[in-house]
């Protein structure tokens, strides 16, 4: 394997806490997670209580994704001369910062102002967070680590989002986004309390996290993200009509269906961790060929409903399996400079969601099947193998 693993192992105070220490970090995800994911279901109600059409209101999702894109490595930039404690409750108080500012607008404009800010310290945190997961623990555990803390991001699908919606509606939108600001303050006061002064205190340059960004792993790493990621979001905005329209899934059972893809995700995610830590490279090749079978598999039983909710359950498996190994890889890449490299797997991540989705609304706008997208996530996953073929042989 030609992949380099030059991580260094950061010093750090009490490694007996990690476990606890993972749980908060994961916390923070959860968060993040949550106040990205909850707003698509909150949108008629948002629209028609500060009198915007439902396109316009759209903005609150698209404007995130852009602030996550743009923002995180300006954050991570801006914040990487601090050590790593004060960094990550600096970039909480801003995510409670903006979610405040949403709870408390009156207007559509001053919403998406709240969101835009809100946004800049996503990509930040979560790579951040994972710097830290991974100086709490050693090396031939990082990829677990990391894992544990993208496992934040897959709960808040399975339980944050769902019950944000119902708290929206049940008390209207802005209190869902006062809760969310609880949870970041959760978070932001259990880091405070537990997570030593040292975990990653090396101070490193904006210099030396731009060159860590050339090296060639980073760049393939984050290539290979995109491609996953786009893949992976040719299918999954459109799961739903995928079910009630070709499988004929009753609008009742679509919560379950998303449900039981959540879990599998966590699963998968958790899974892949193990995987990058026994084997980096092999763990990327499994989860590849995984997607495939998984793709080819939705394509051709998406009729057939009772089979669709294994079926589901397994693409959640196979769709986050290589999250762990992929950011390992560019960590791996960036050395001592992991700051920015591992923002920009946020930023690989939220470009892939928005070009993975616009490649699956092309595809059903020229009149495809539901069941031709997965058909374009298998092409997608080409292009990966393509990239880990460059990975292993320079």
């Amino acid at each position: 394997m030609s992949i380099s693993s030059n991580t260094v192992d950061l010093p750090v105070a009490a490694v007996s806490k990690a476990p606890i220490v993972l749980a908060a970090l994961s916390l923070g995800a959860f968060a993040v997670g949550t106040s990205e994911f909850m707003v698509g279901g909150l949108l008629n109600q948002i629209a028609a209580d500060l009198e915007v059409p439902i396109p316009s209101a759209g903005l609150l999702i698209t404007g995130y994704a852009i602030g996550v894109t743009l923002g995180g490595p300006a954050m991570t930039i801006l914040t990487g001369r601090l050590r790593r404690r004060p960094q990550l409750l600096l970039l909480l108080a801003i995510f409670i910062a903006g979610n405040l500012v949403c709870a408390l607008s009156s207007s559509f404009l001053q919403l998406l102002l709240g969101r835009i800010v809100t946004a800049f310290c996503h990509g930040a945190y979560i790579g951040s967070a994972s710097s830290a997961a991974g100086a709490m623990v050693q090396s031939q555990h990082r990829a677990r680590a990391l894992a544990f803390v993208s496992a934040g991001v897959m709960i808040a699908n399975i339980l944050g989002v769902p019950s944000g919606n119902a708290i929206g509606q049940l008390l209207g939108w802005q209190t869902t986004f006062w809760a969310v600001t609880l949870l970041g303050a959760a978070a932001a006061l259990s880091l405070a309390m537990l997570l030593p002064h040292d975990a990653g205190s090396r101070r490193i340059s904006a210099v030396s996290e731009f060159r860590a960004l050339g090296h060639r792993q980073v760049v393939l790493g984050l290539l290979h993200s995109l491609c996953f990621t786009c893949g992976l979001f040719t299918c999954v905005p459109y799961l739903t009509p995928m079910l009630t329209e070709i499988g004929h899934a009753q609008a009742g059972e679509v919560p379950l269906f998303l449900a039981v893809f959540g879990g599998g995700a966590t699963v998968g995610v958790l899974l892949g961790g193990r995987l990058a830590d026994w084997r980096l490279t092999m763990s990327v090749a499994i989860a590849l060929l995984a997607q495939i079978v998984s793709y080819a598999l939705l394509a051709l039983s998406a009729a057939n409903l009772p089979l669709m909710w294994i079926i589901v359950f397994l693409f959640g498996v196979a769709a986050m399996l290589a999250v762990a190994p992929l950011r390992m890889i560019v960590l791996a890449g960036a050395g001592e400079a992991p700051g920015l490299a591992s923002t920009m797997s946020s930023s690989a991540f939220n470009l892939g969601v928005a070009l993975g989705a616009a490649v699956g609304a092309a595809m059903l706008a020229l009149g495809m099947s539901y069941t031709a997208l997965p058909l374009a996530g298998i092409c997608f996953v080409l292009l990966g193998l393509v990239v880990l073929r460059l990975l292993q042989h320079p």
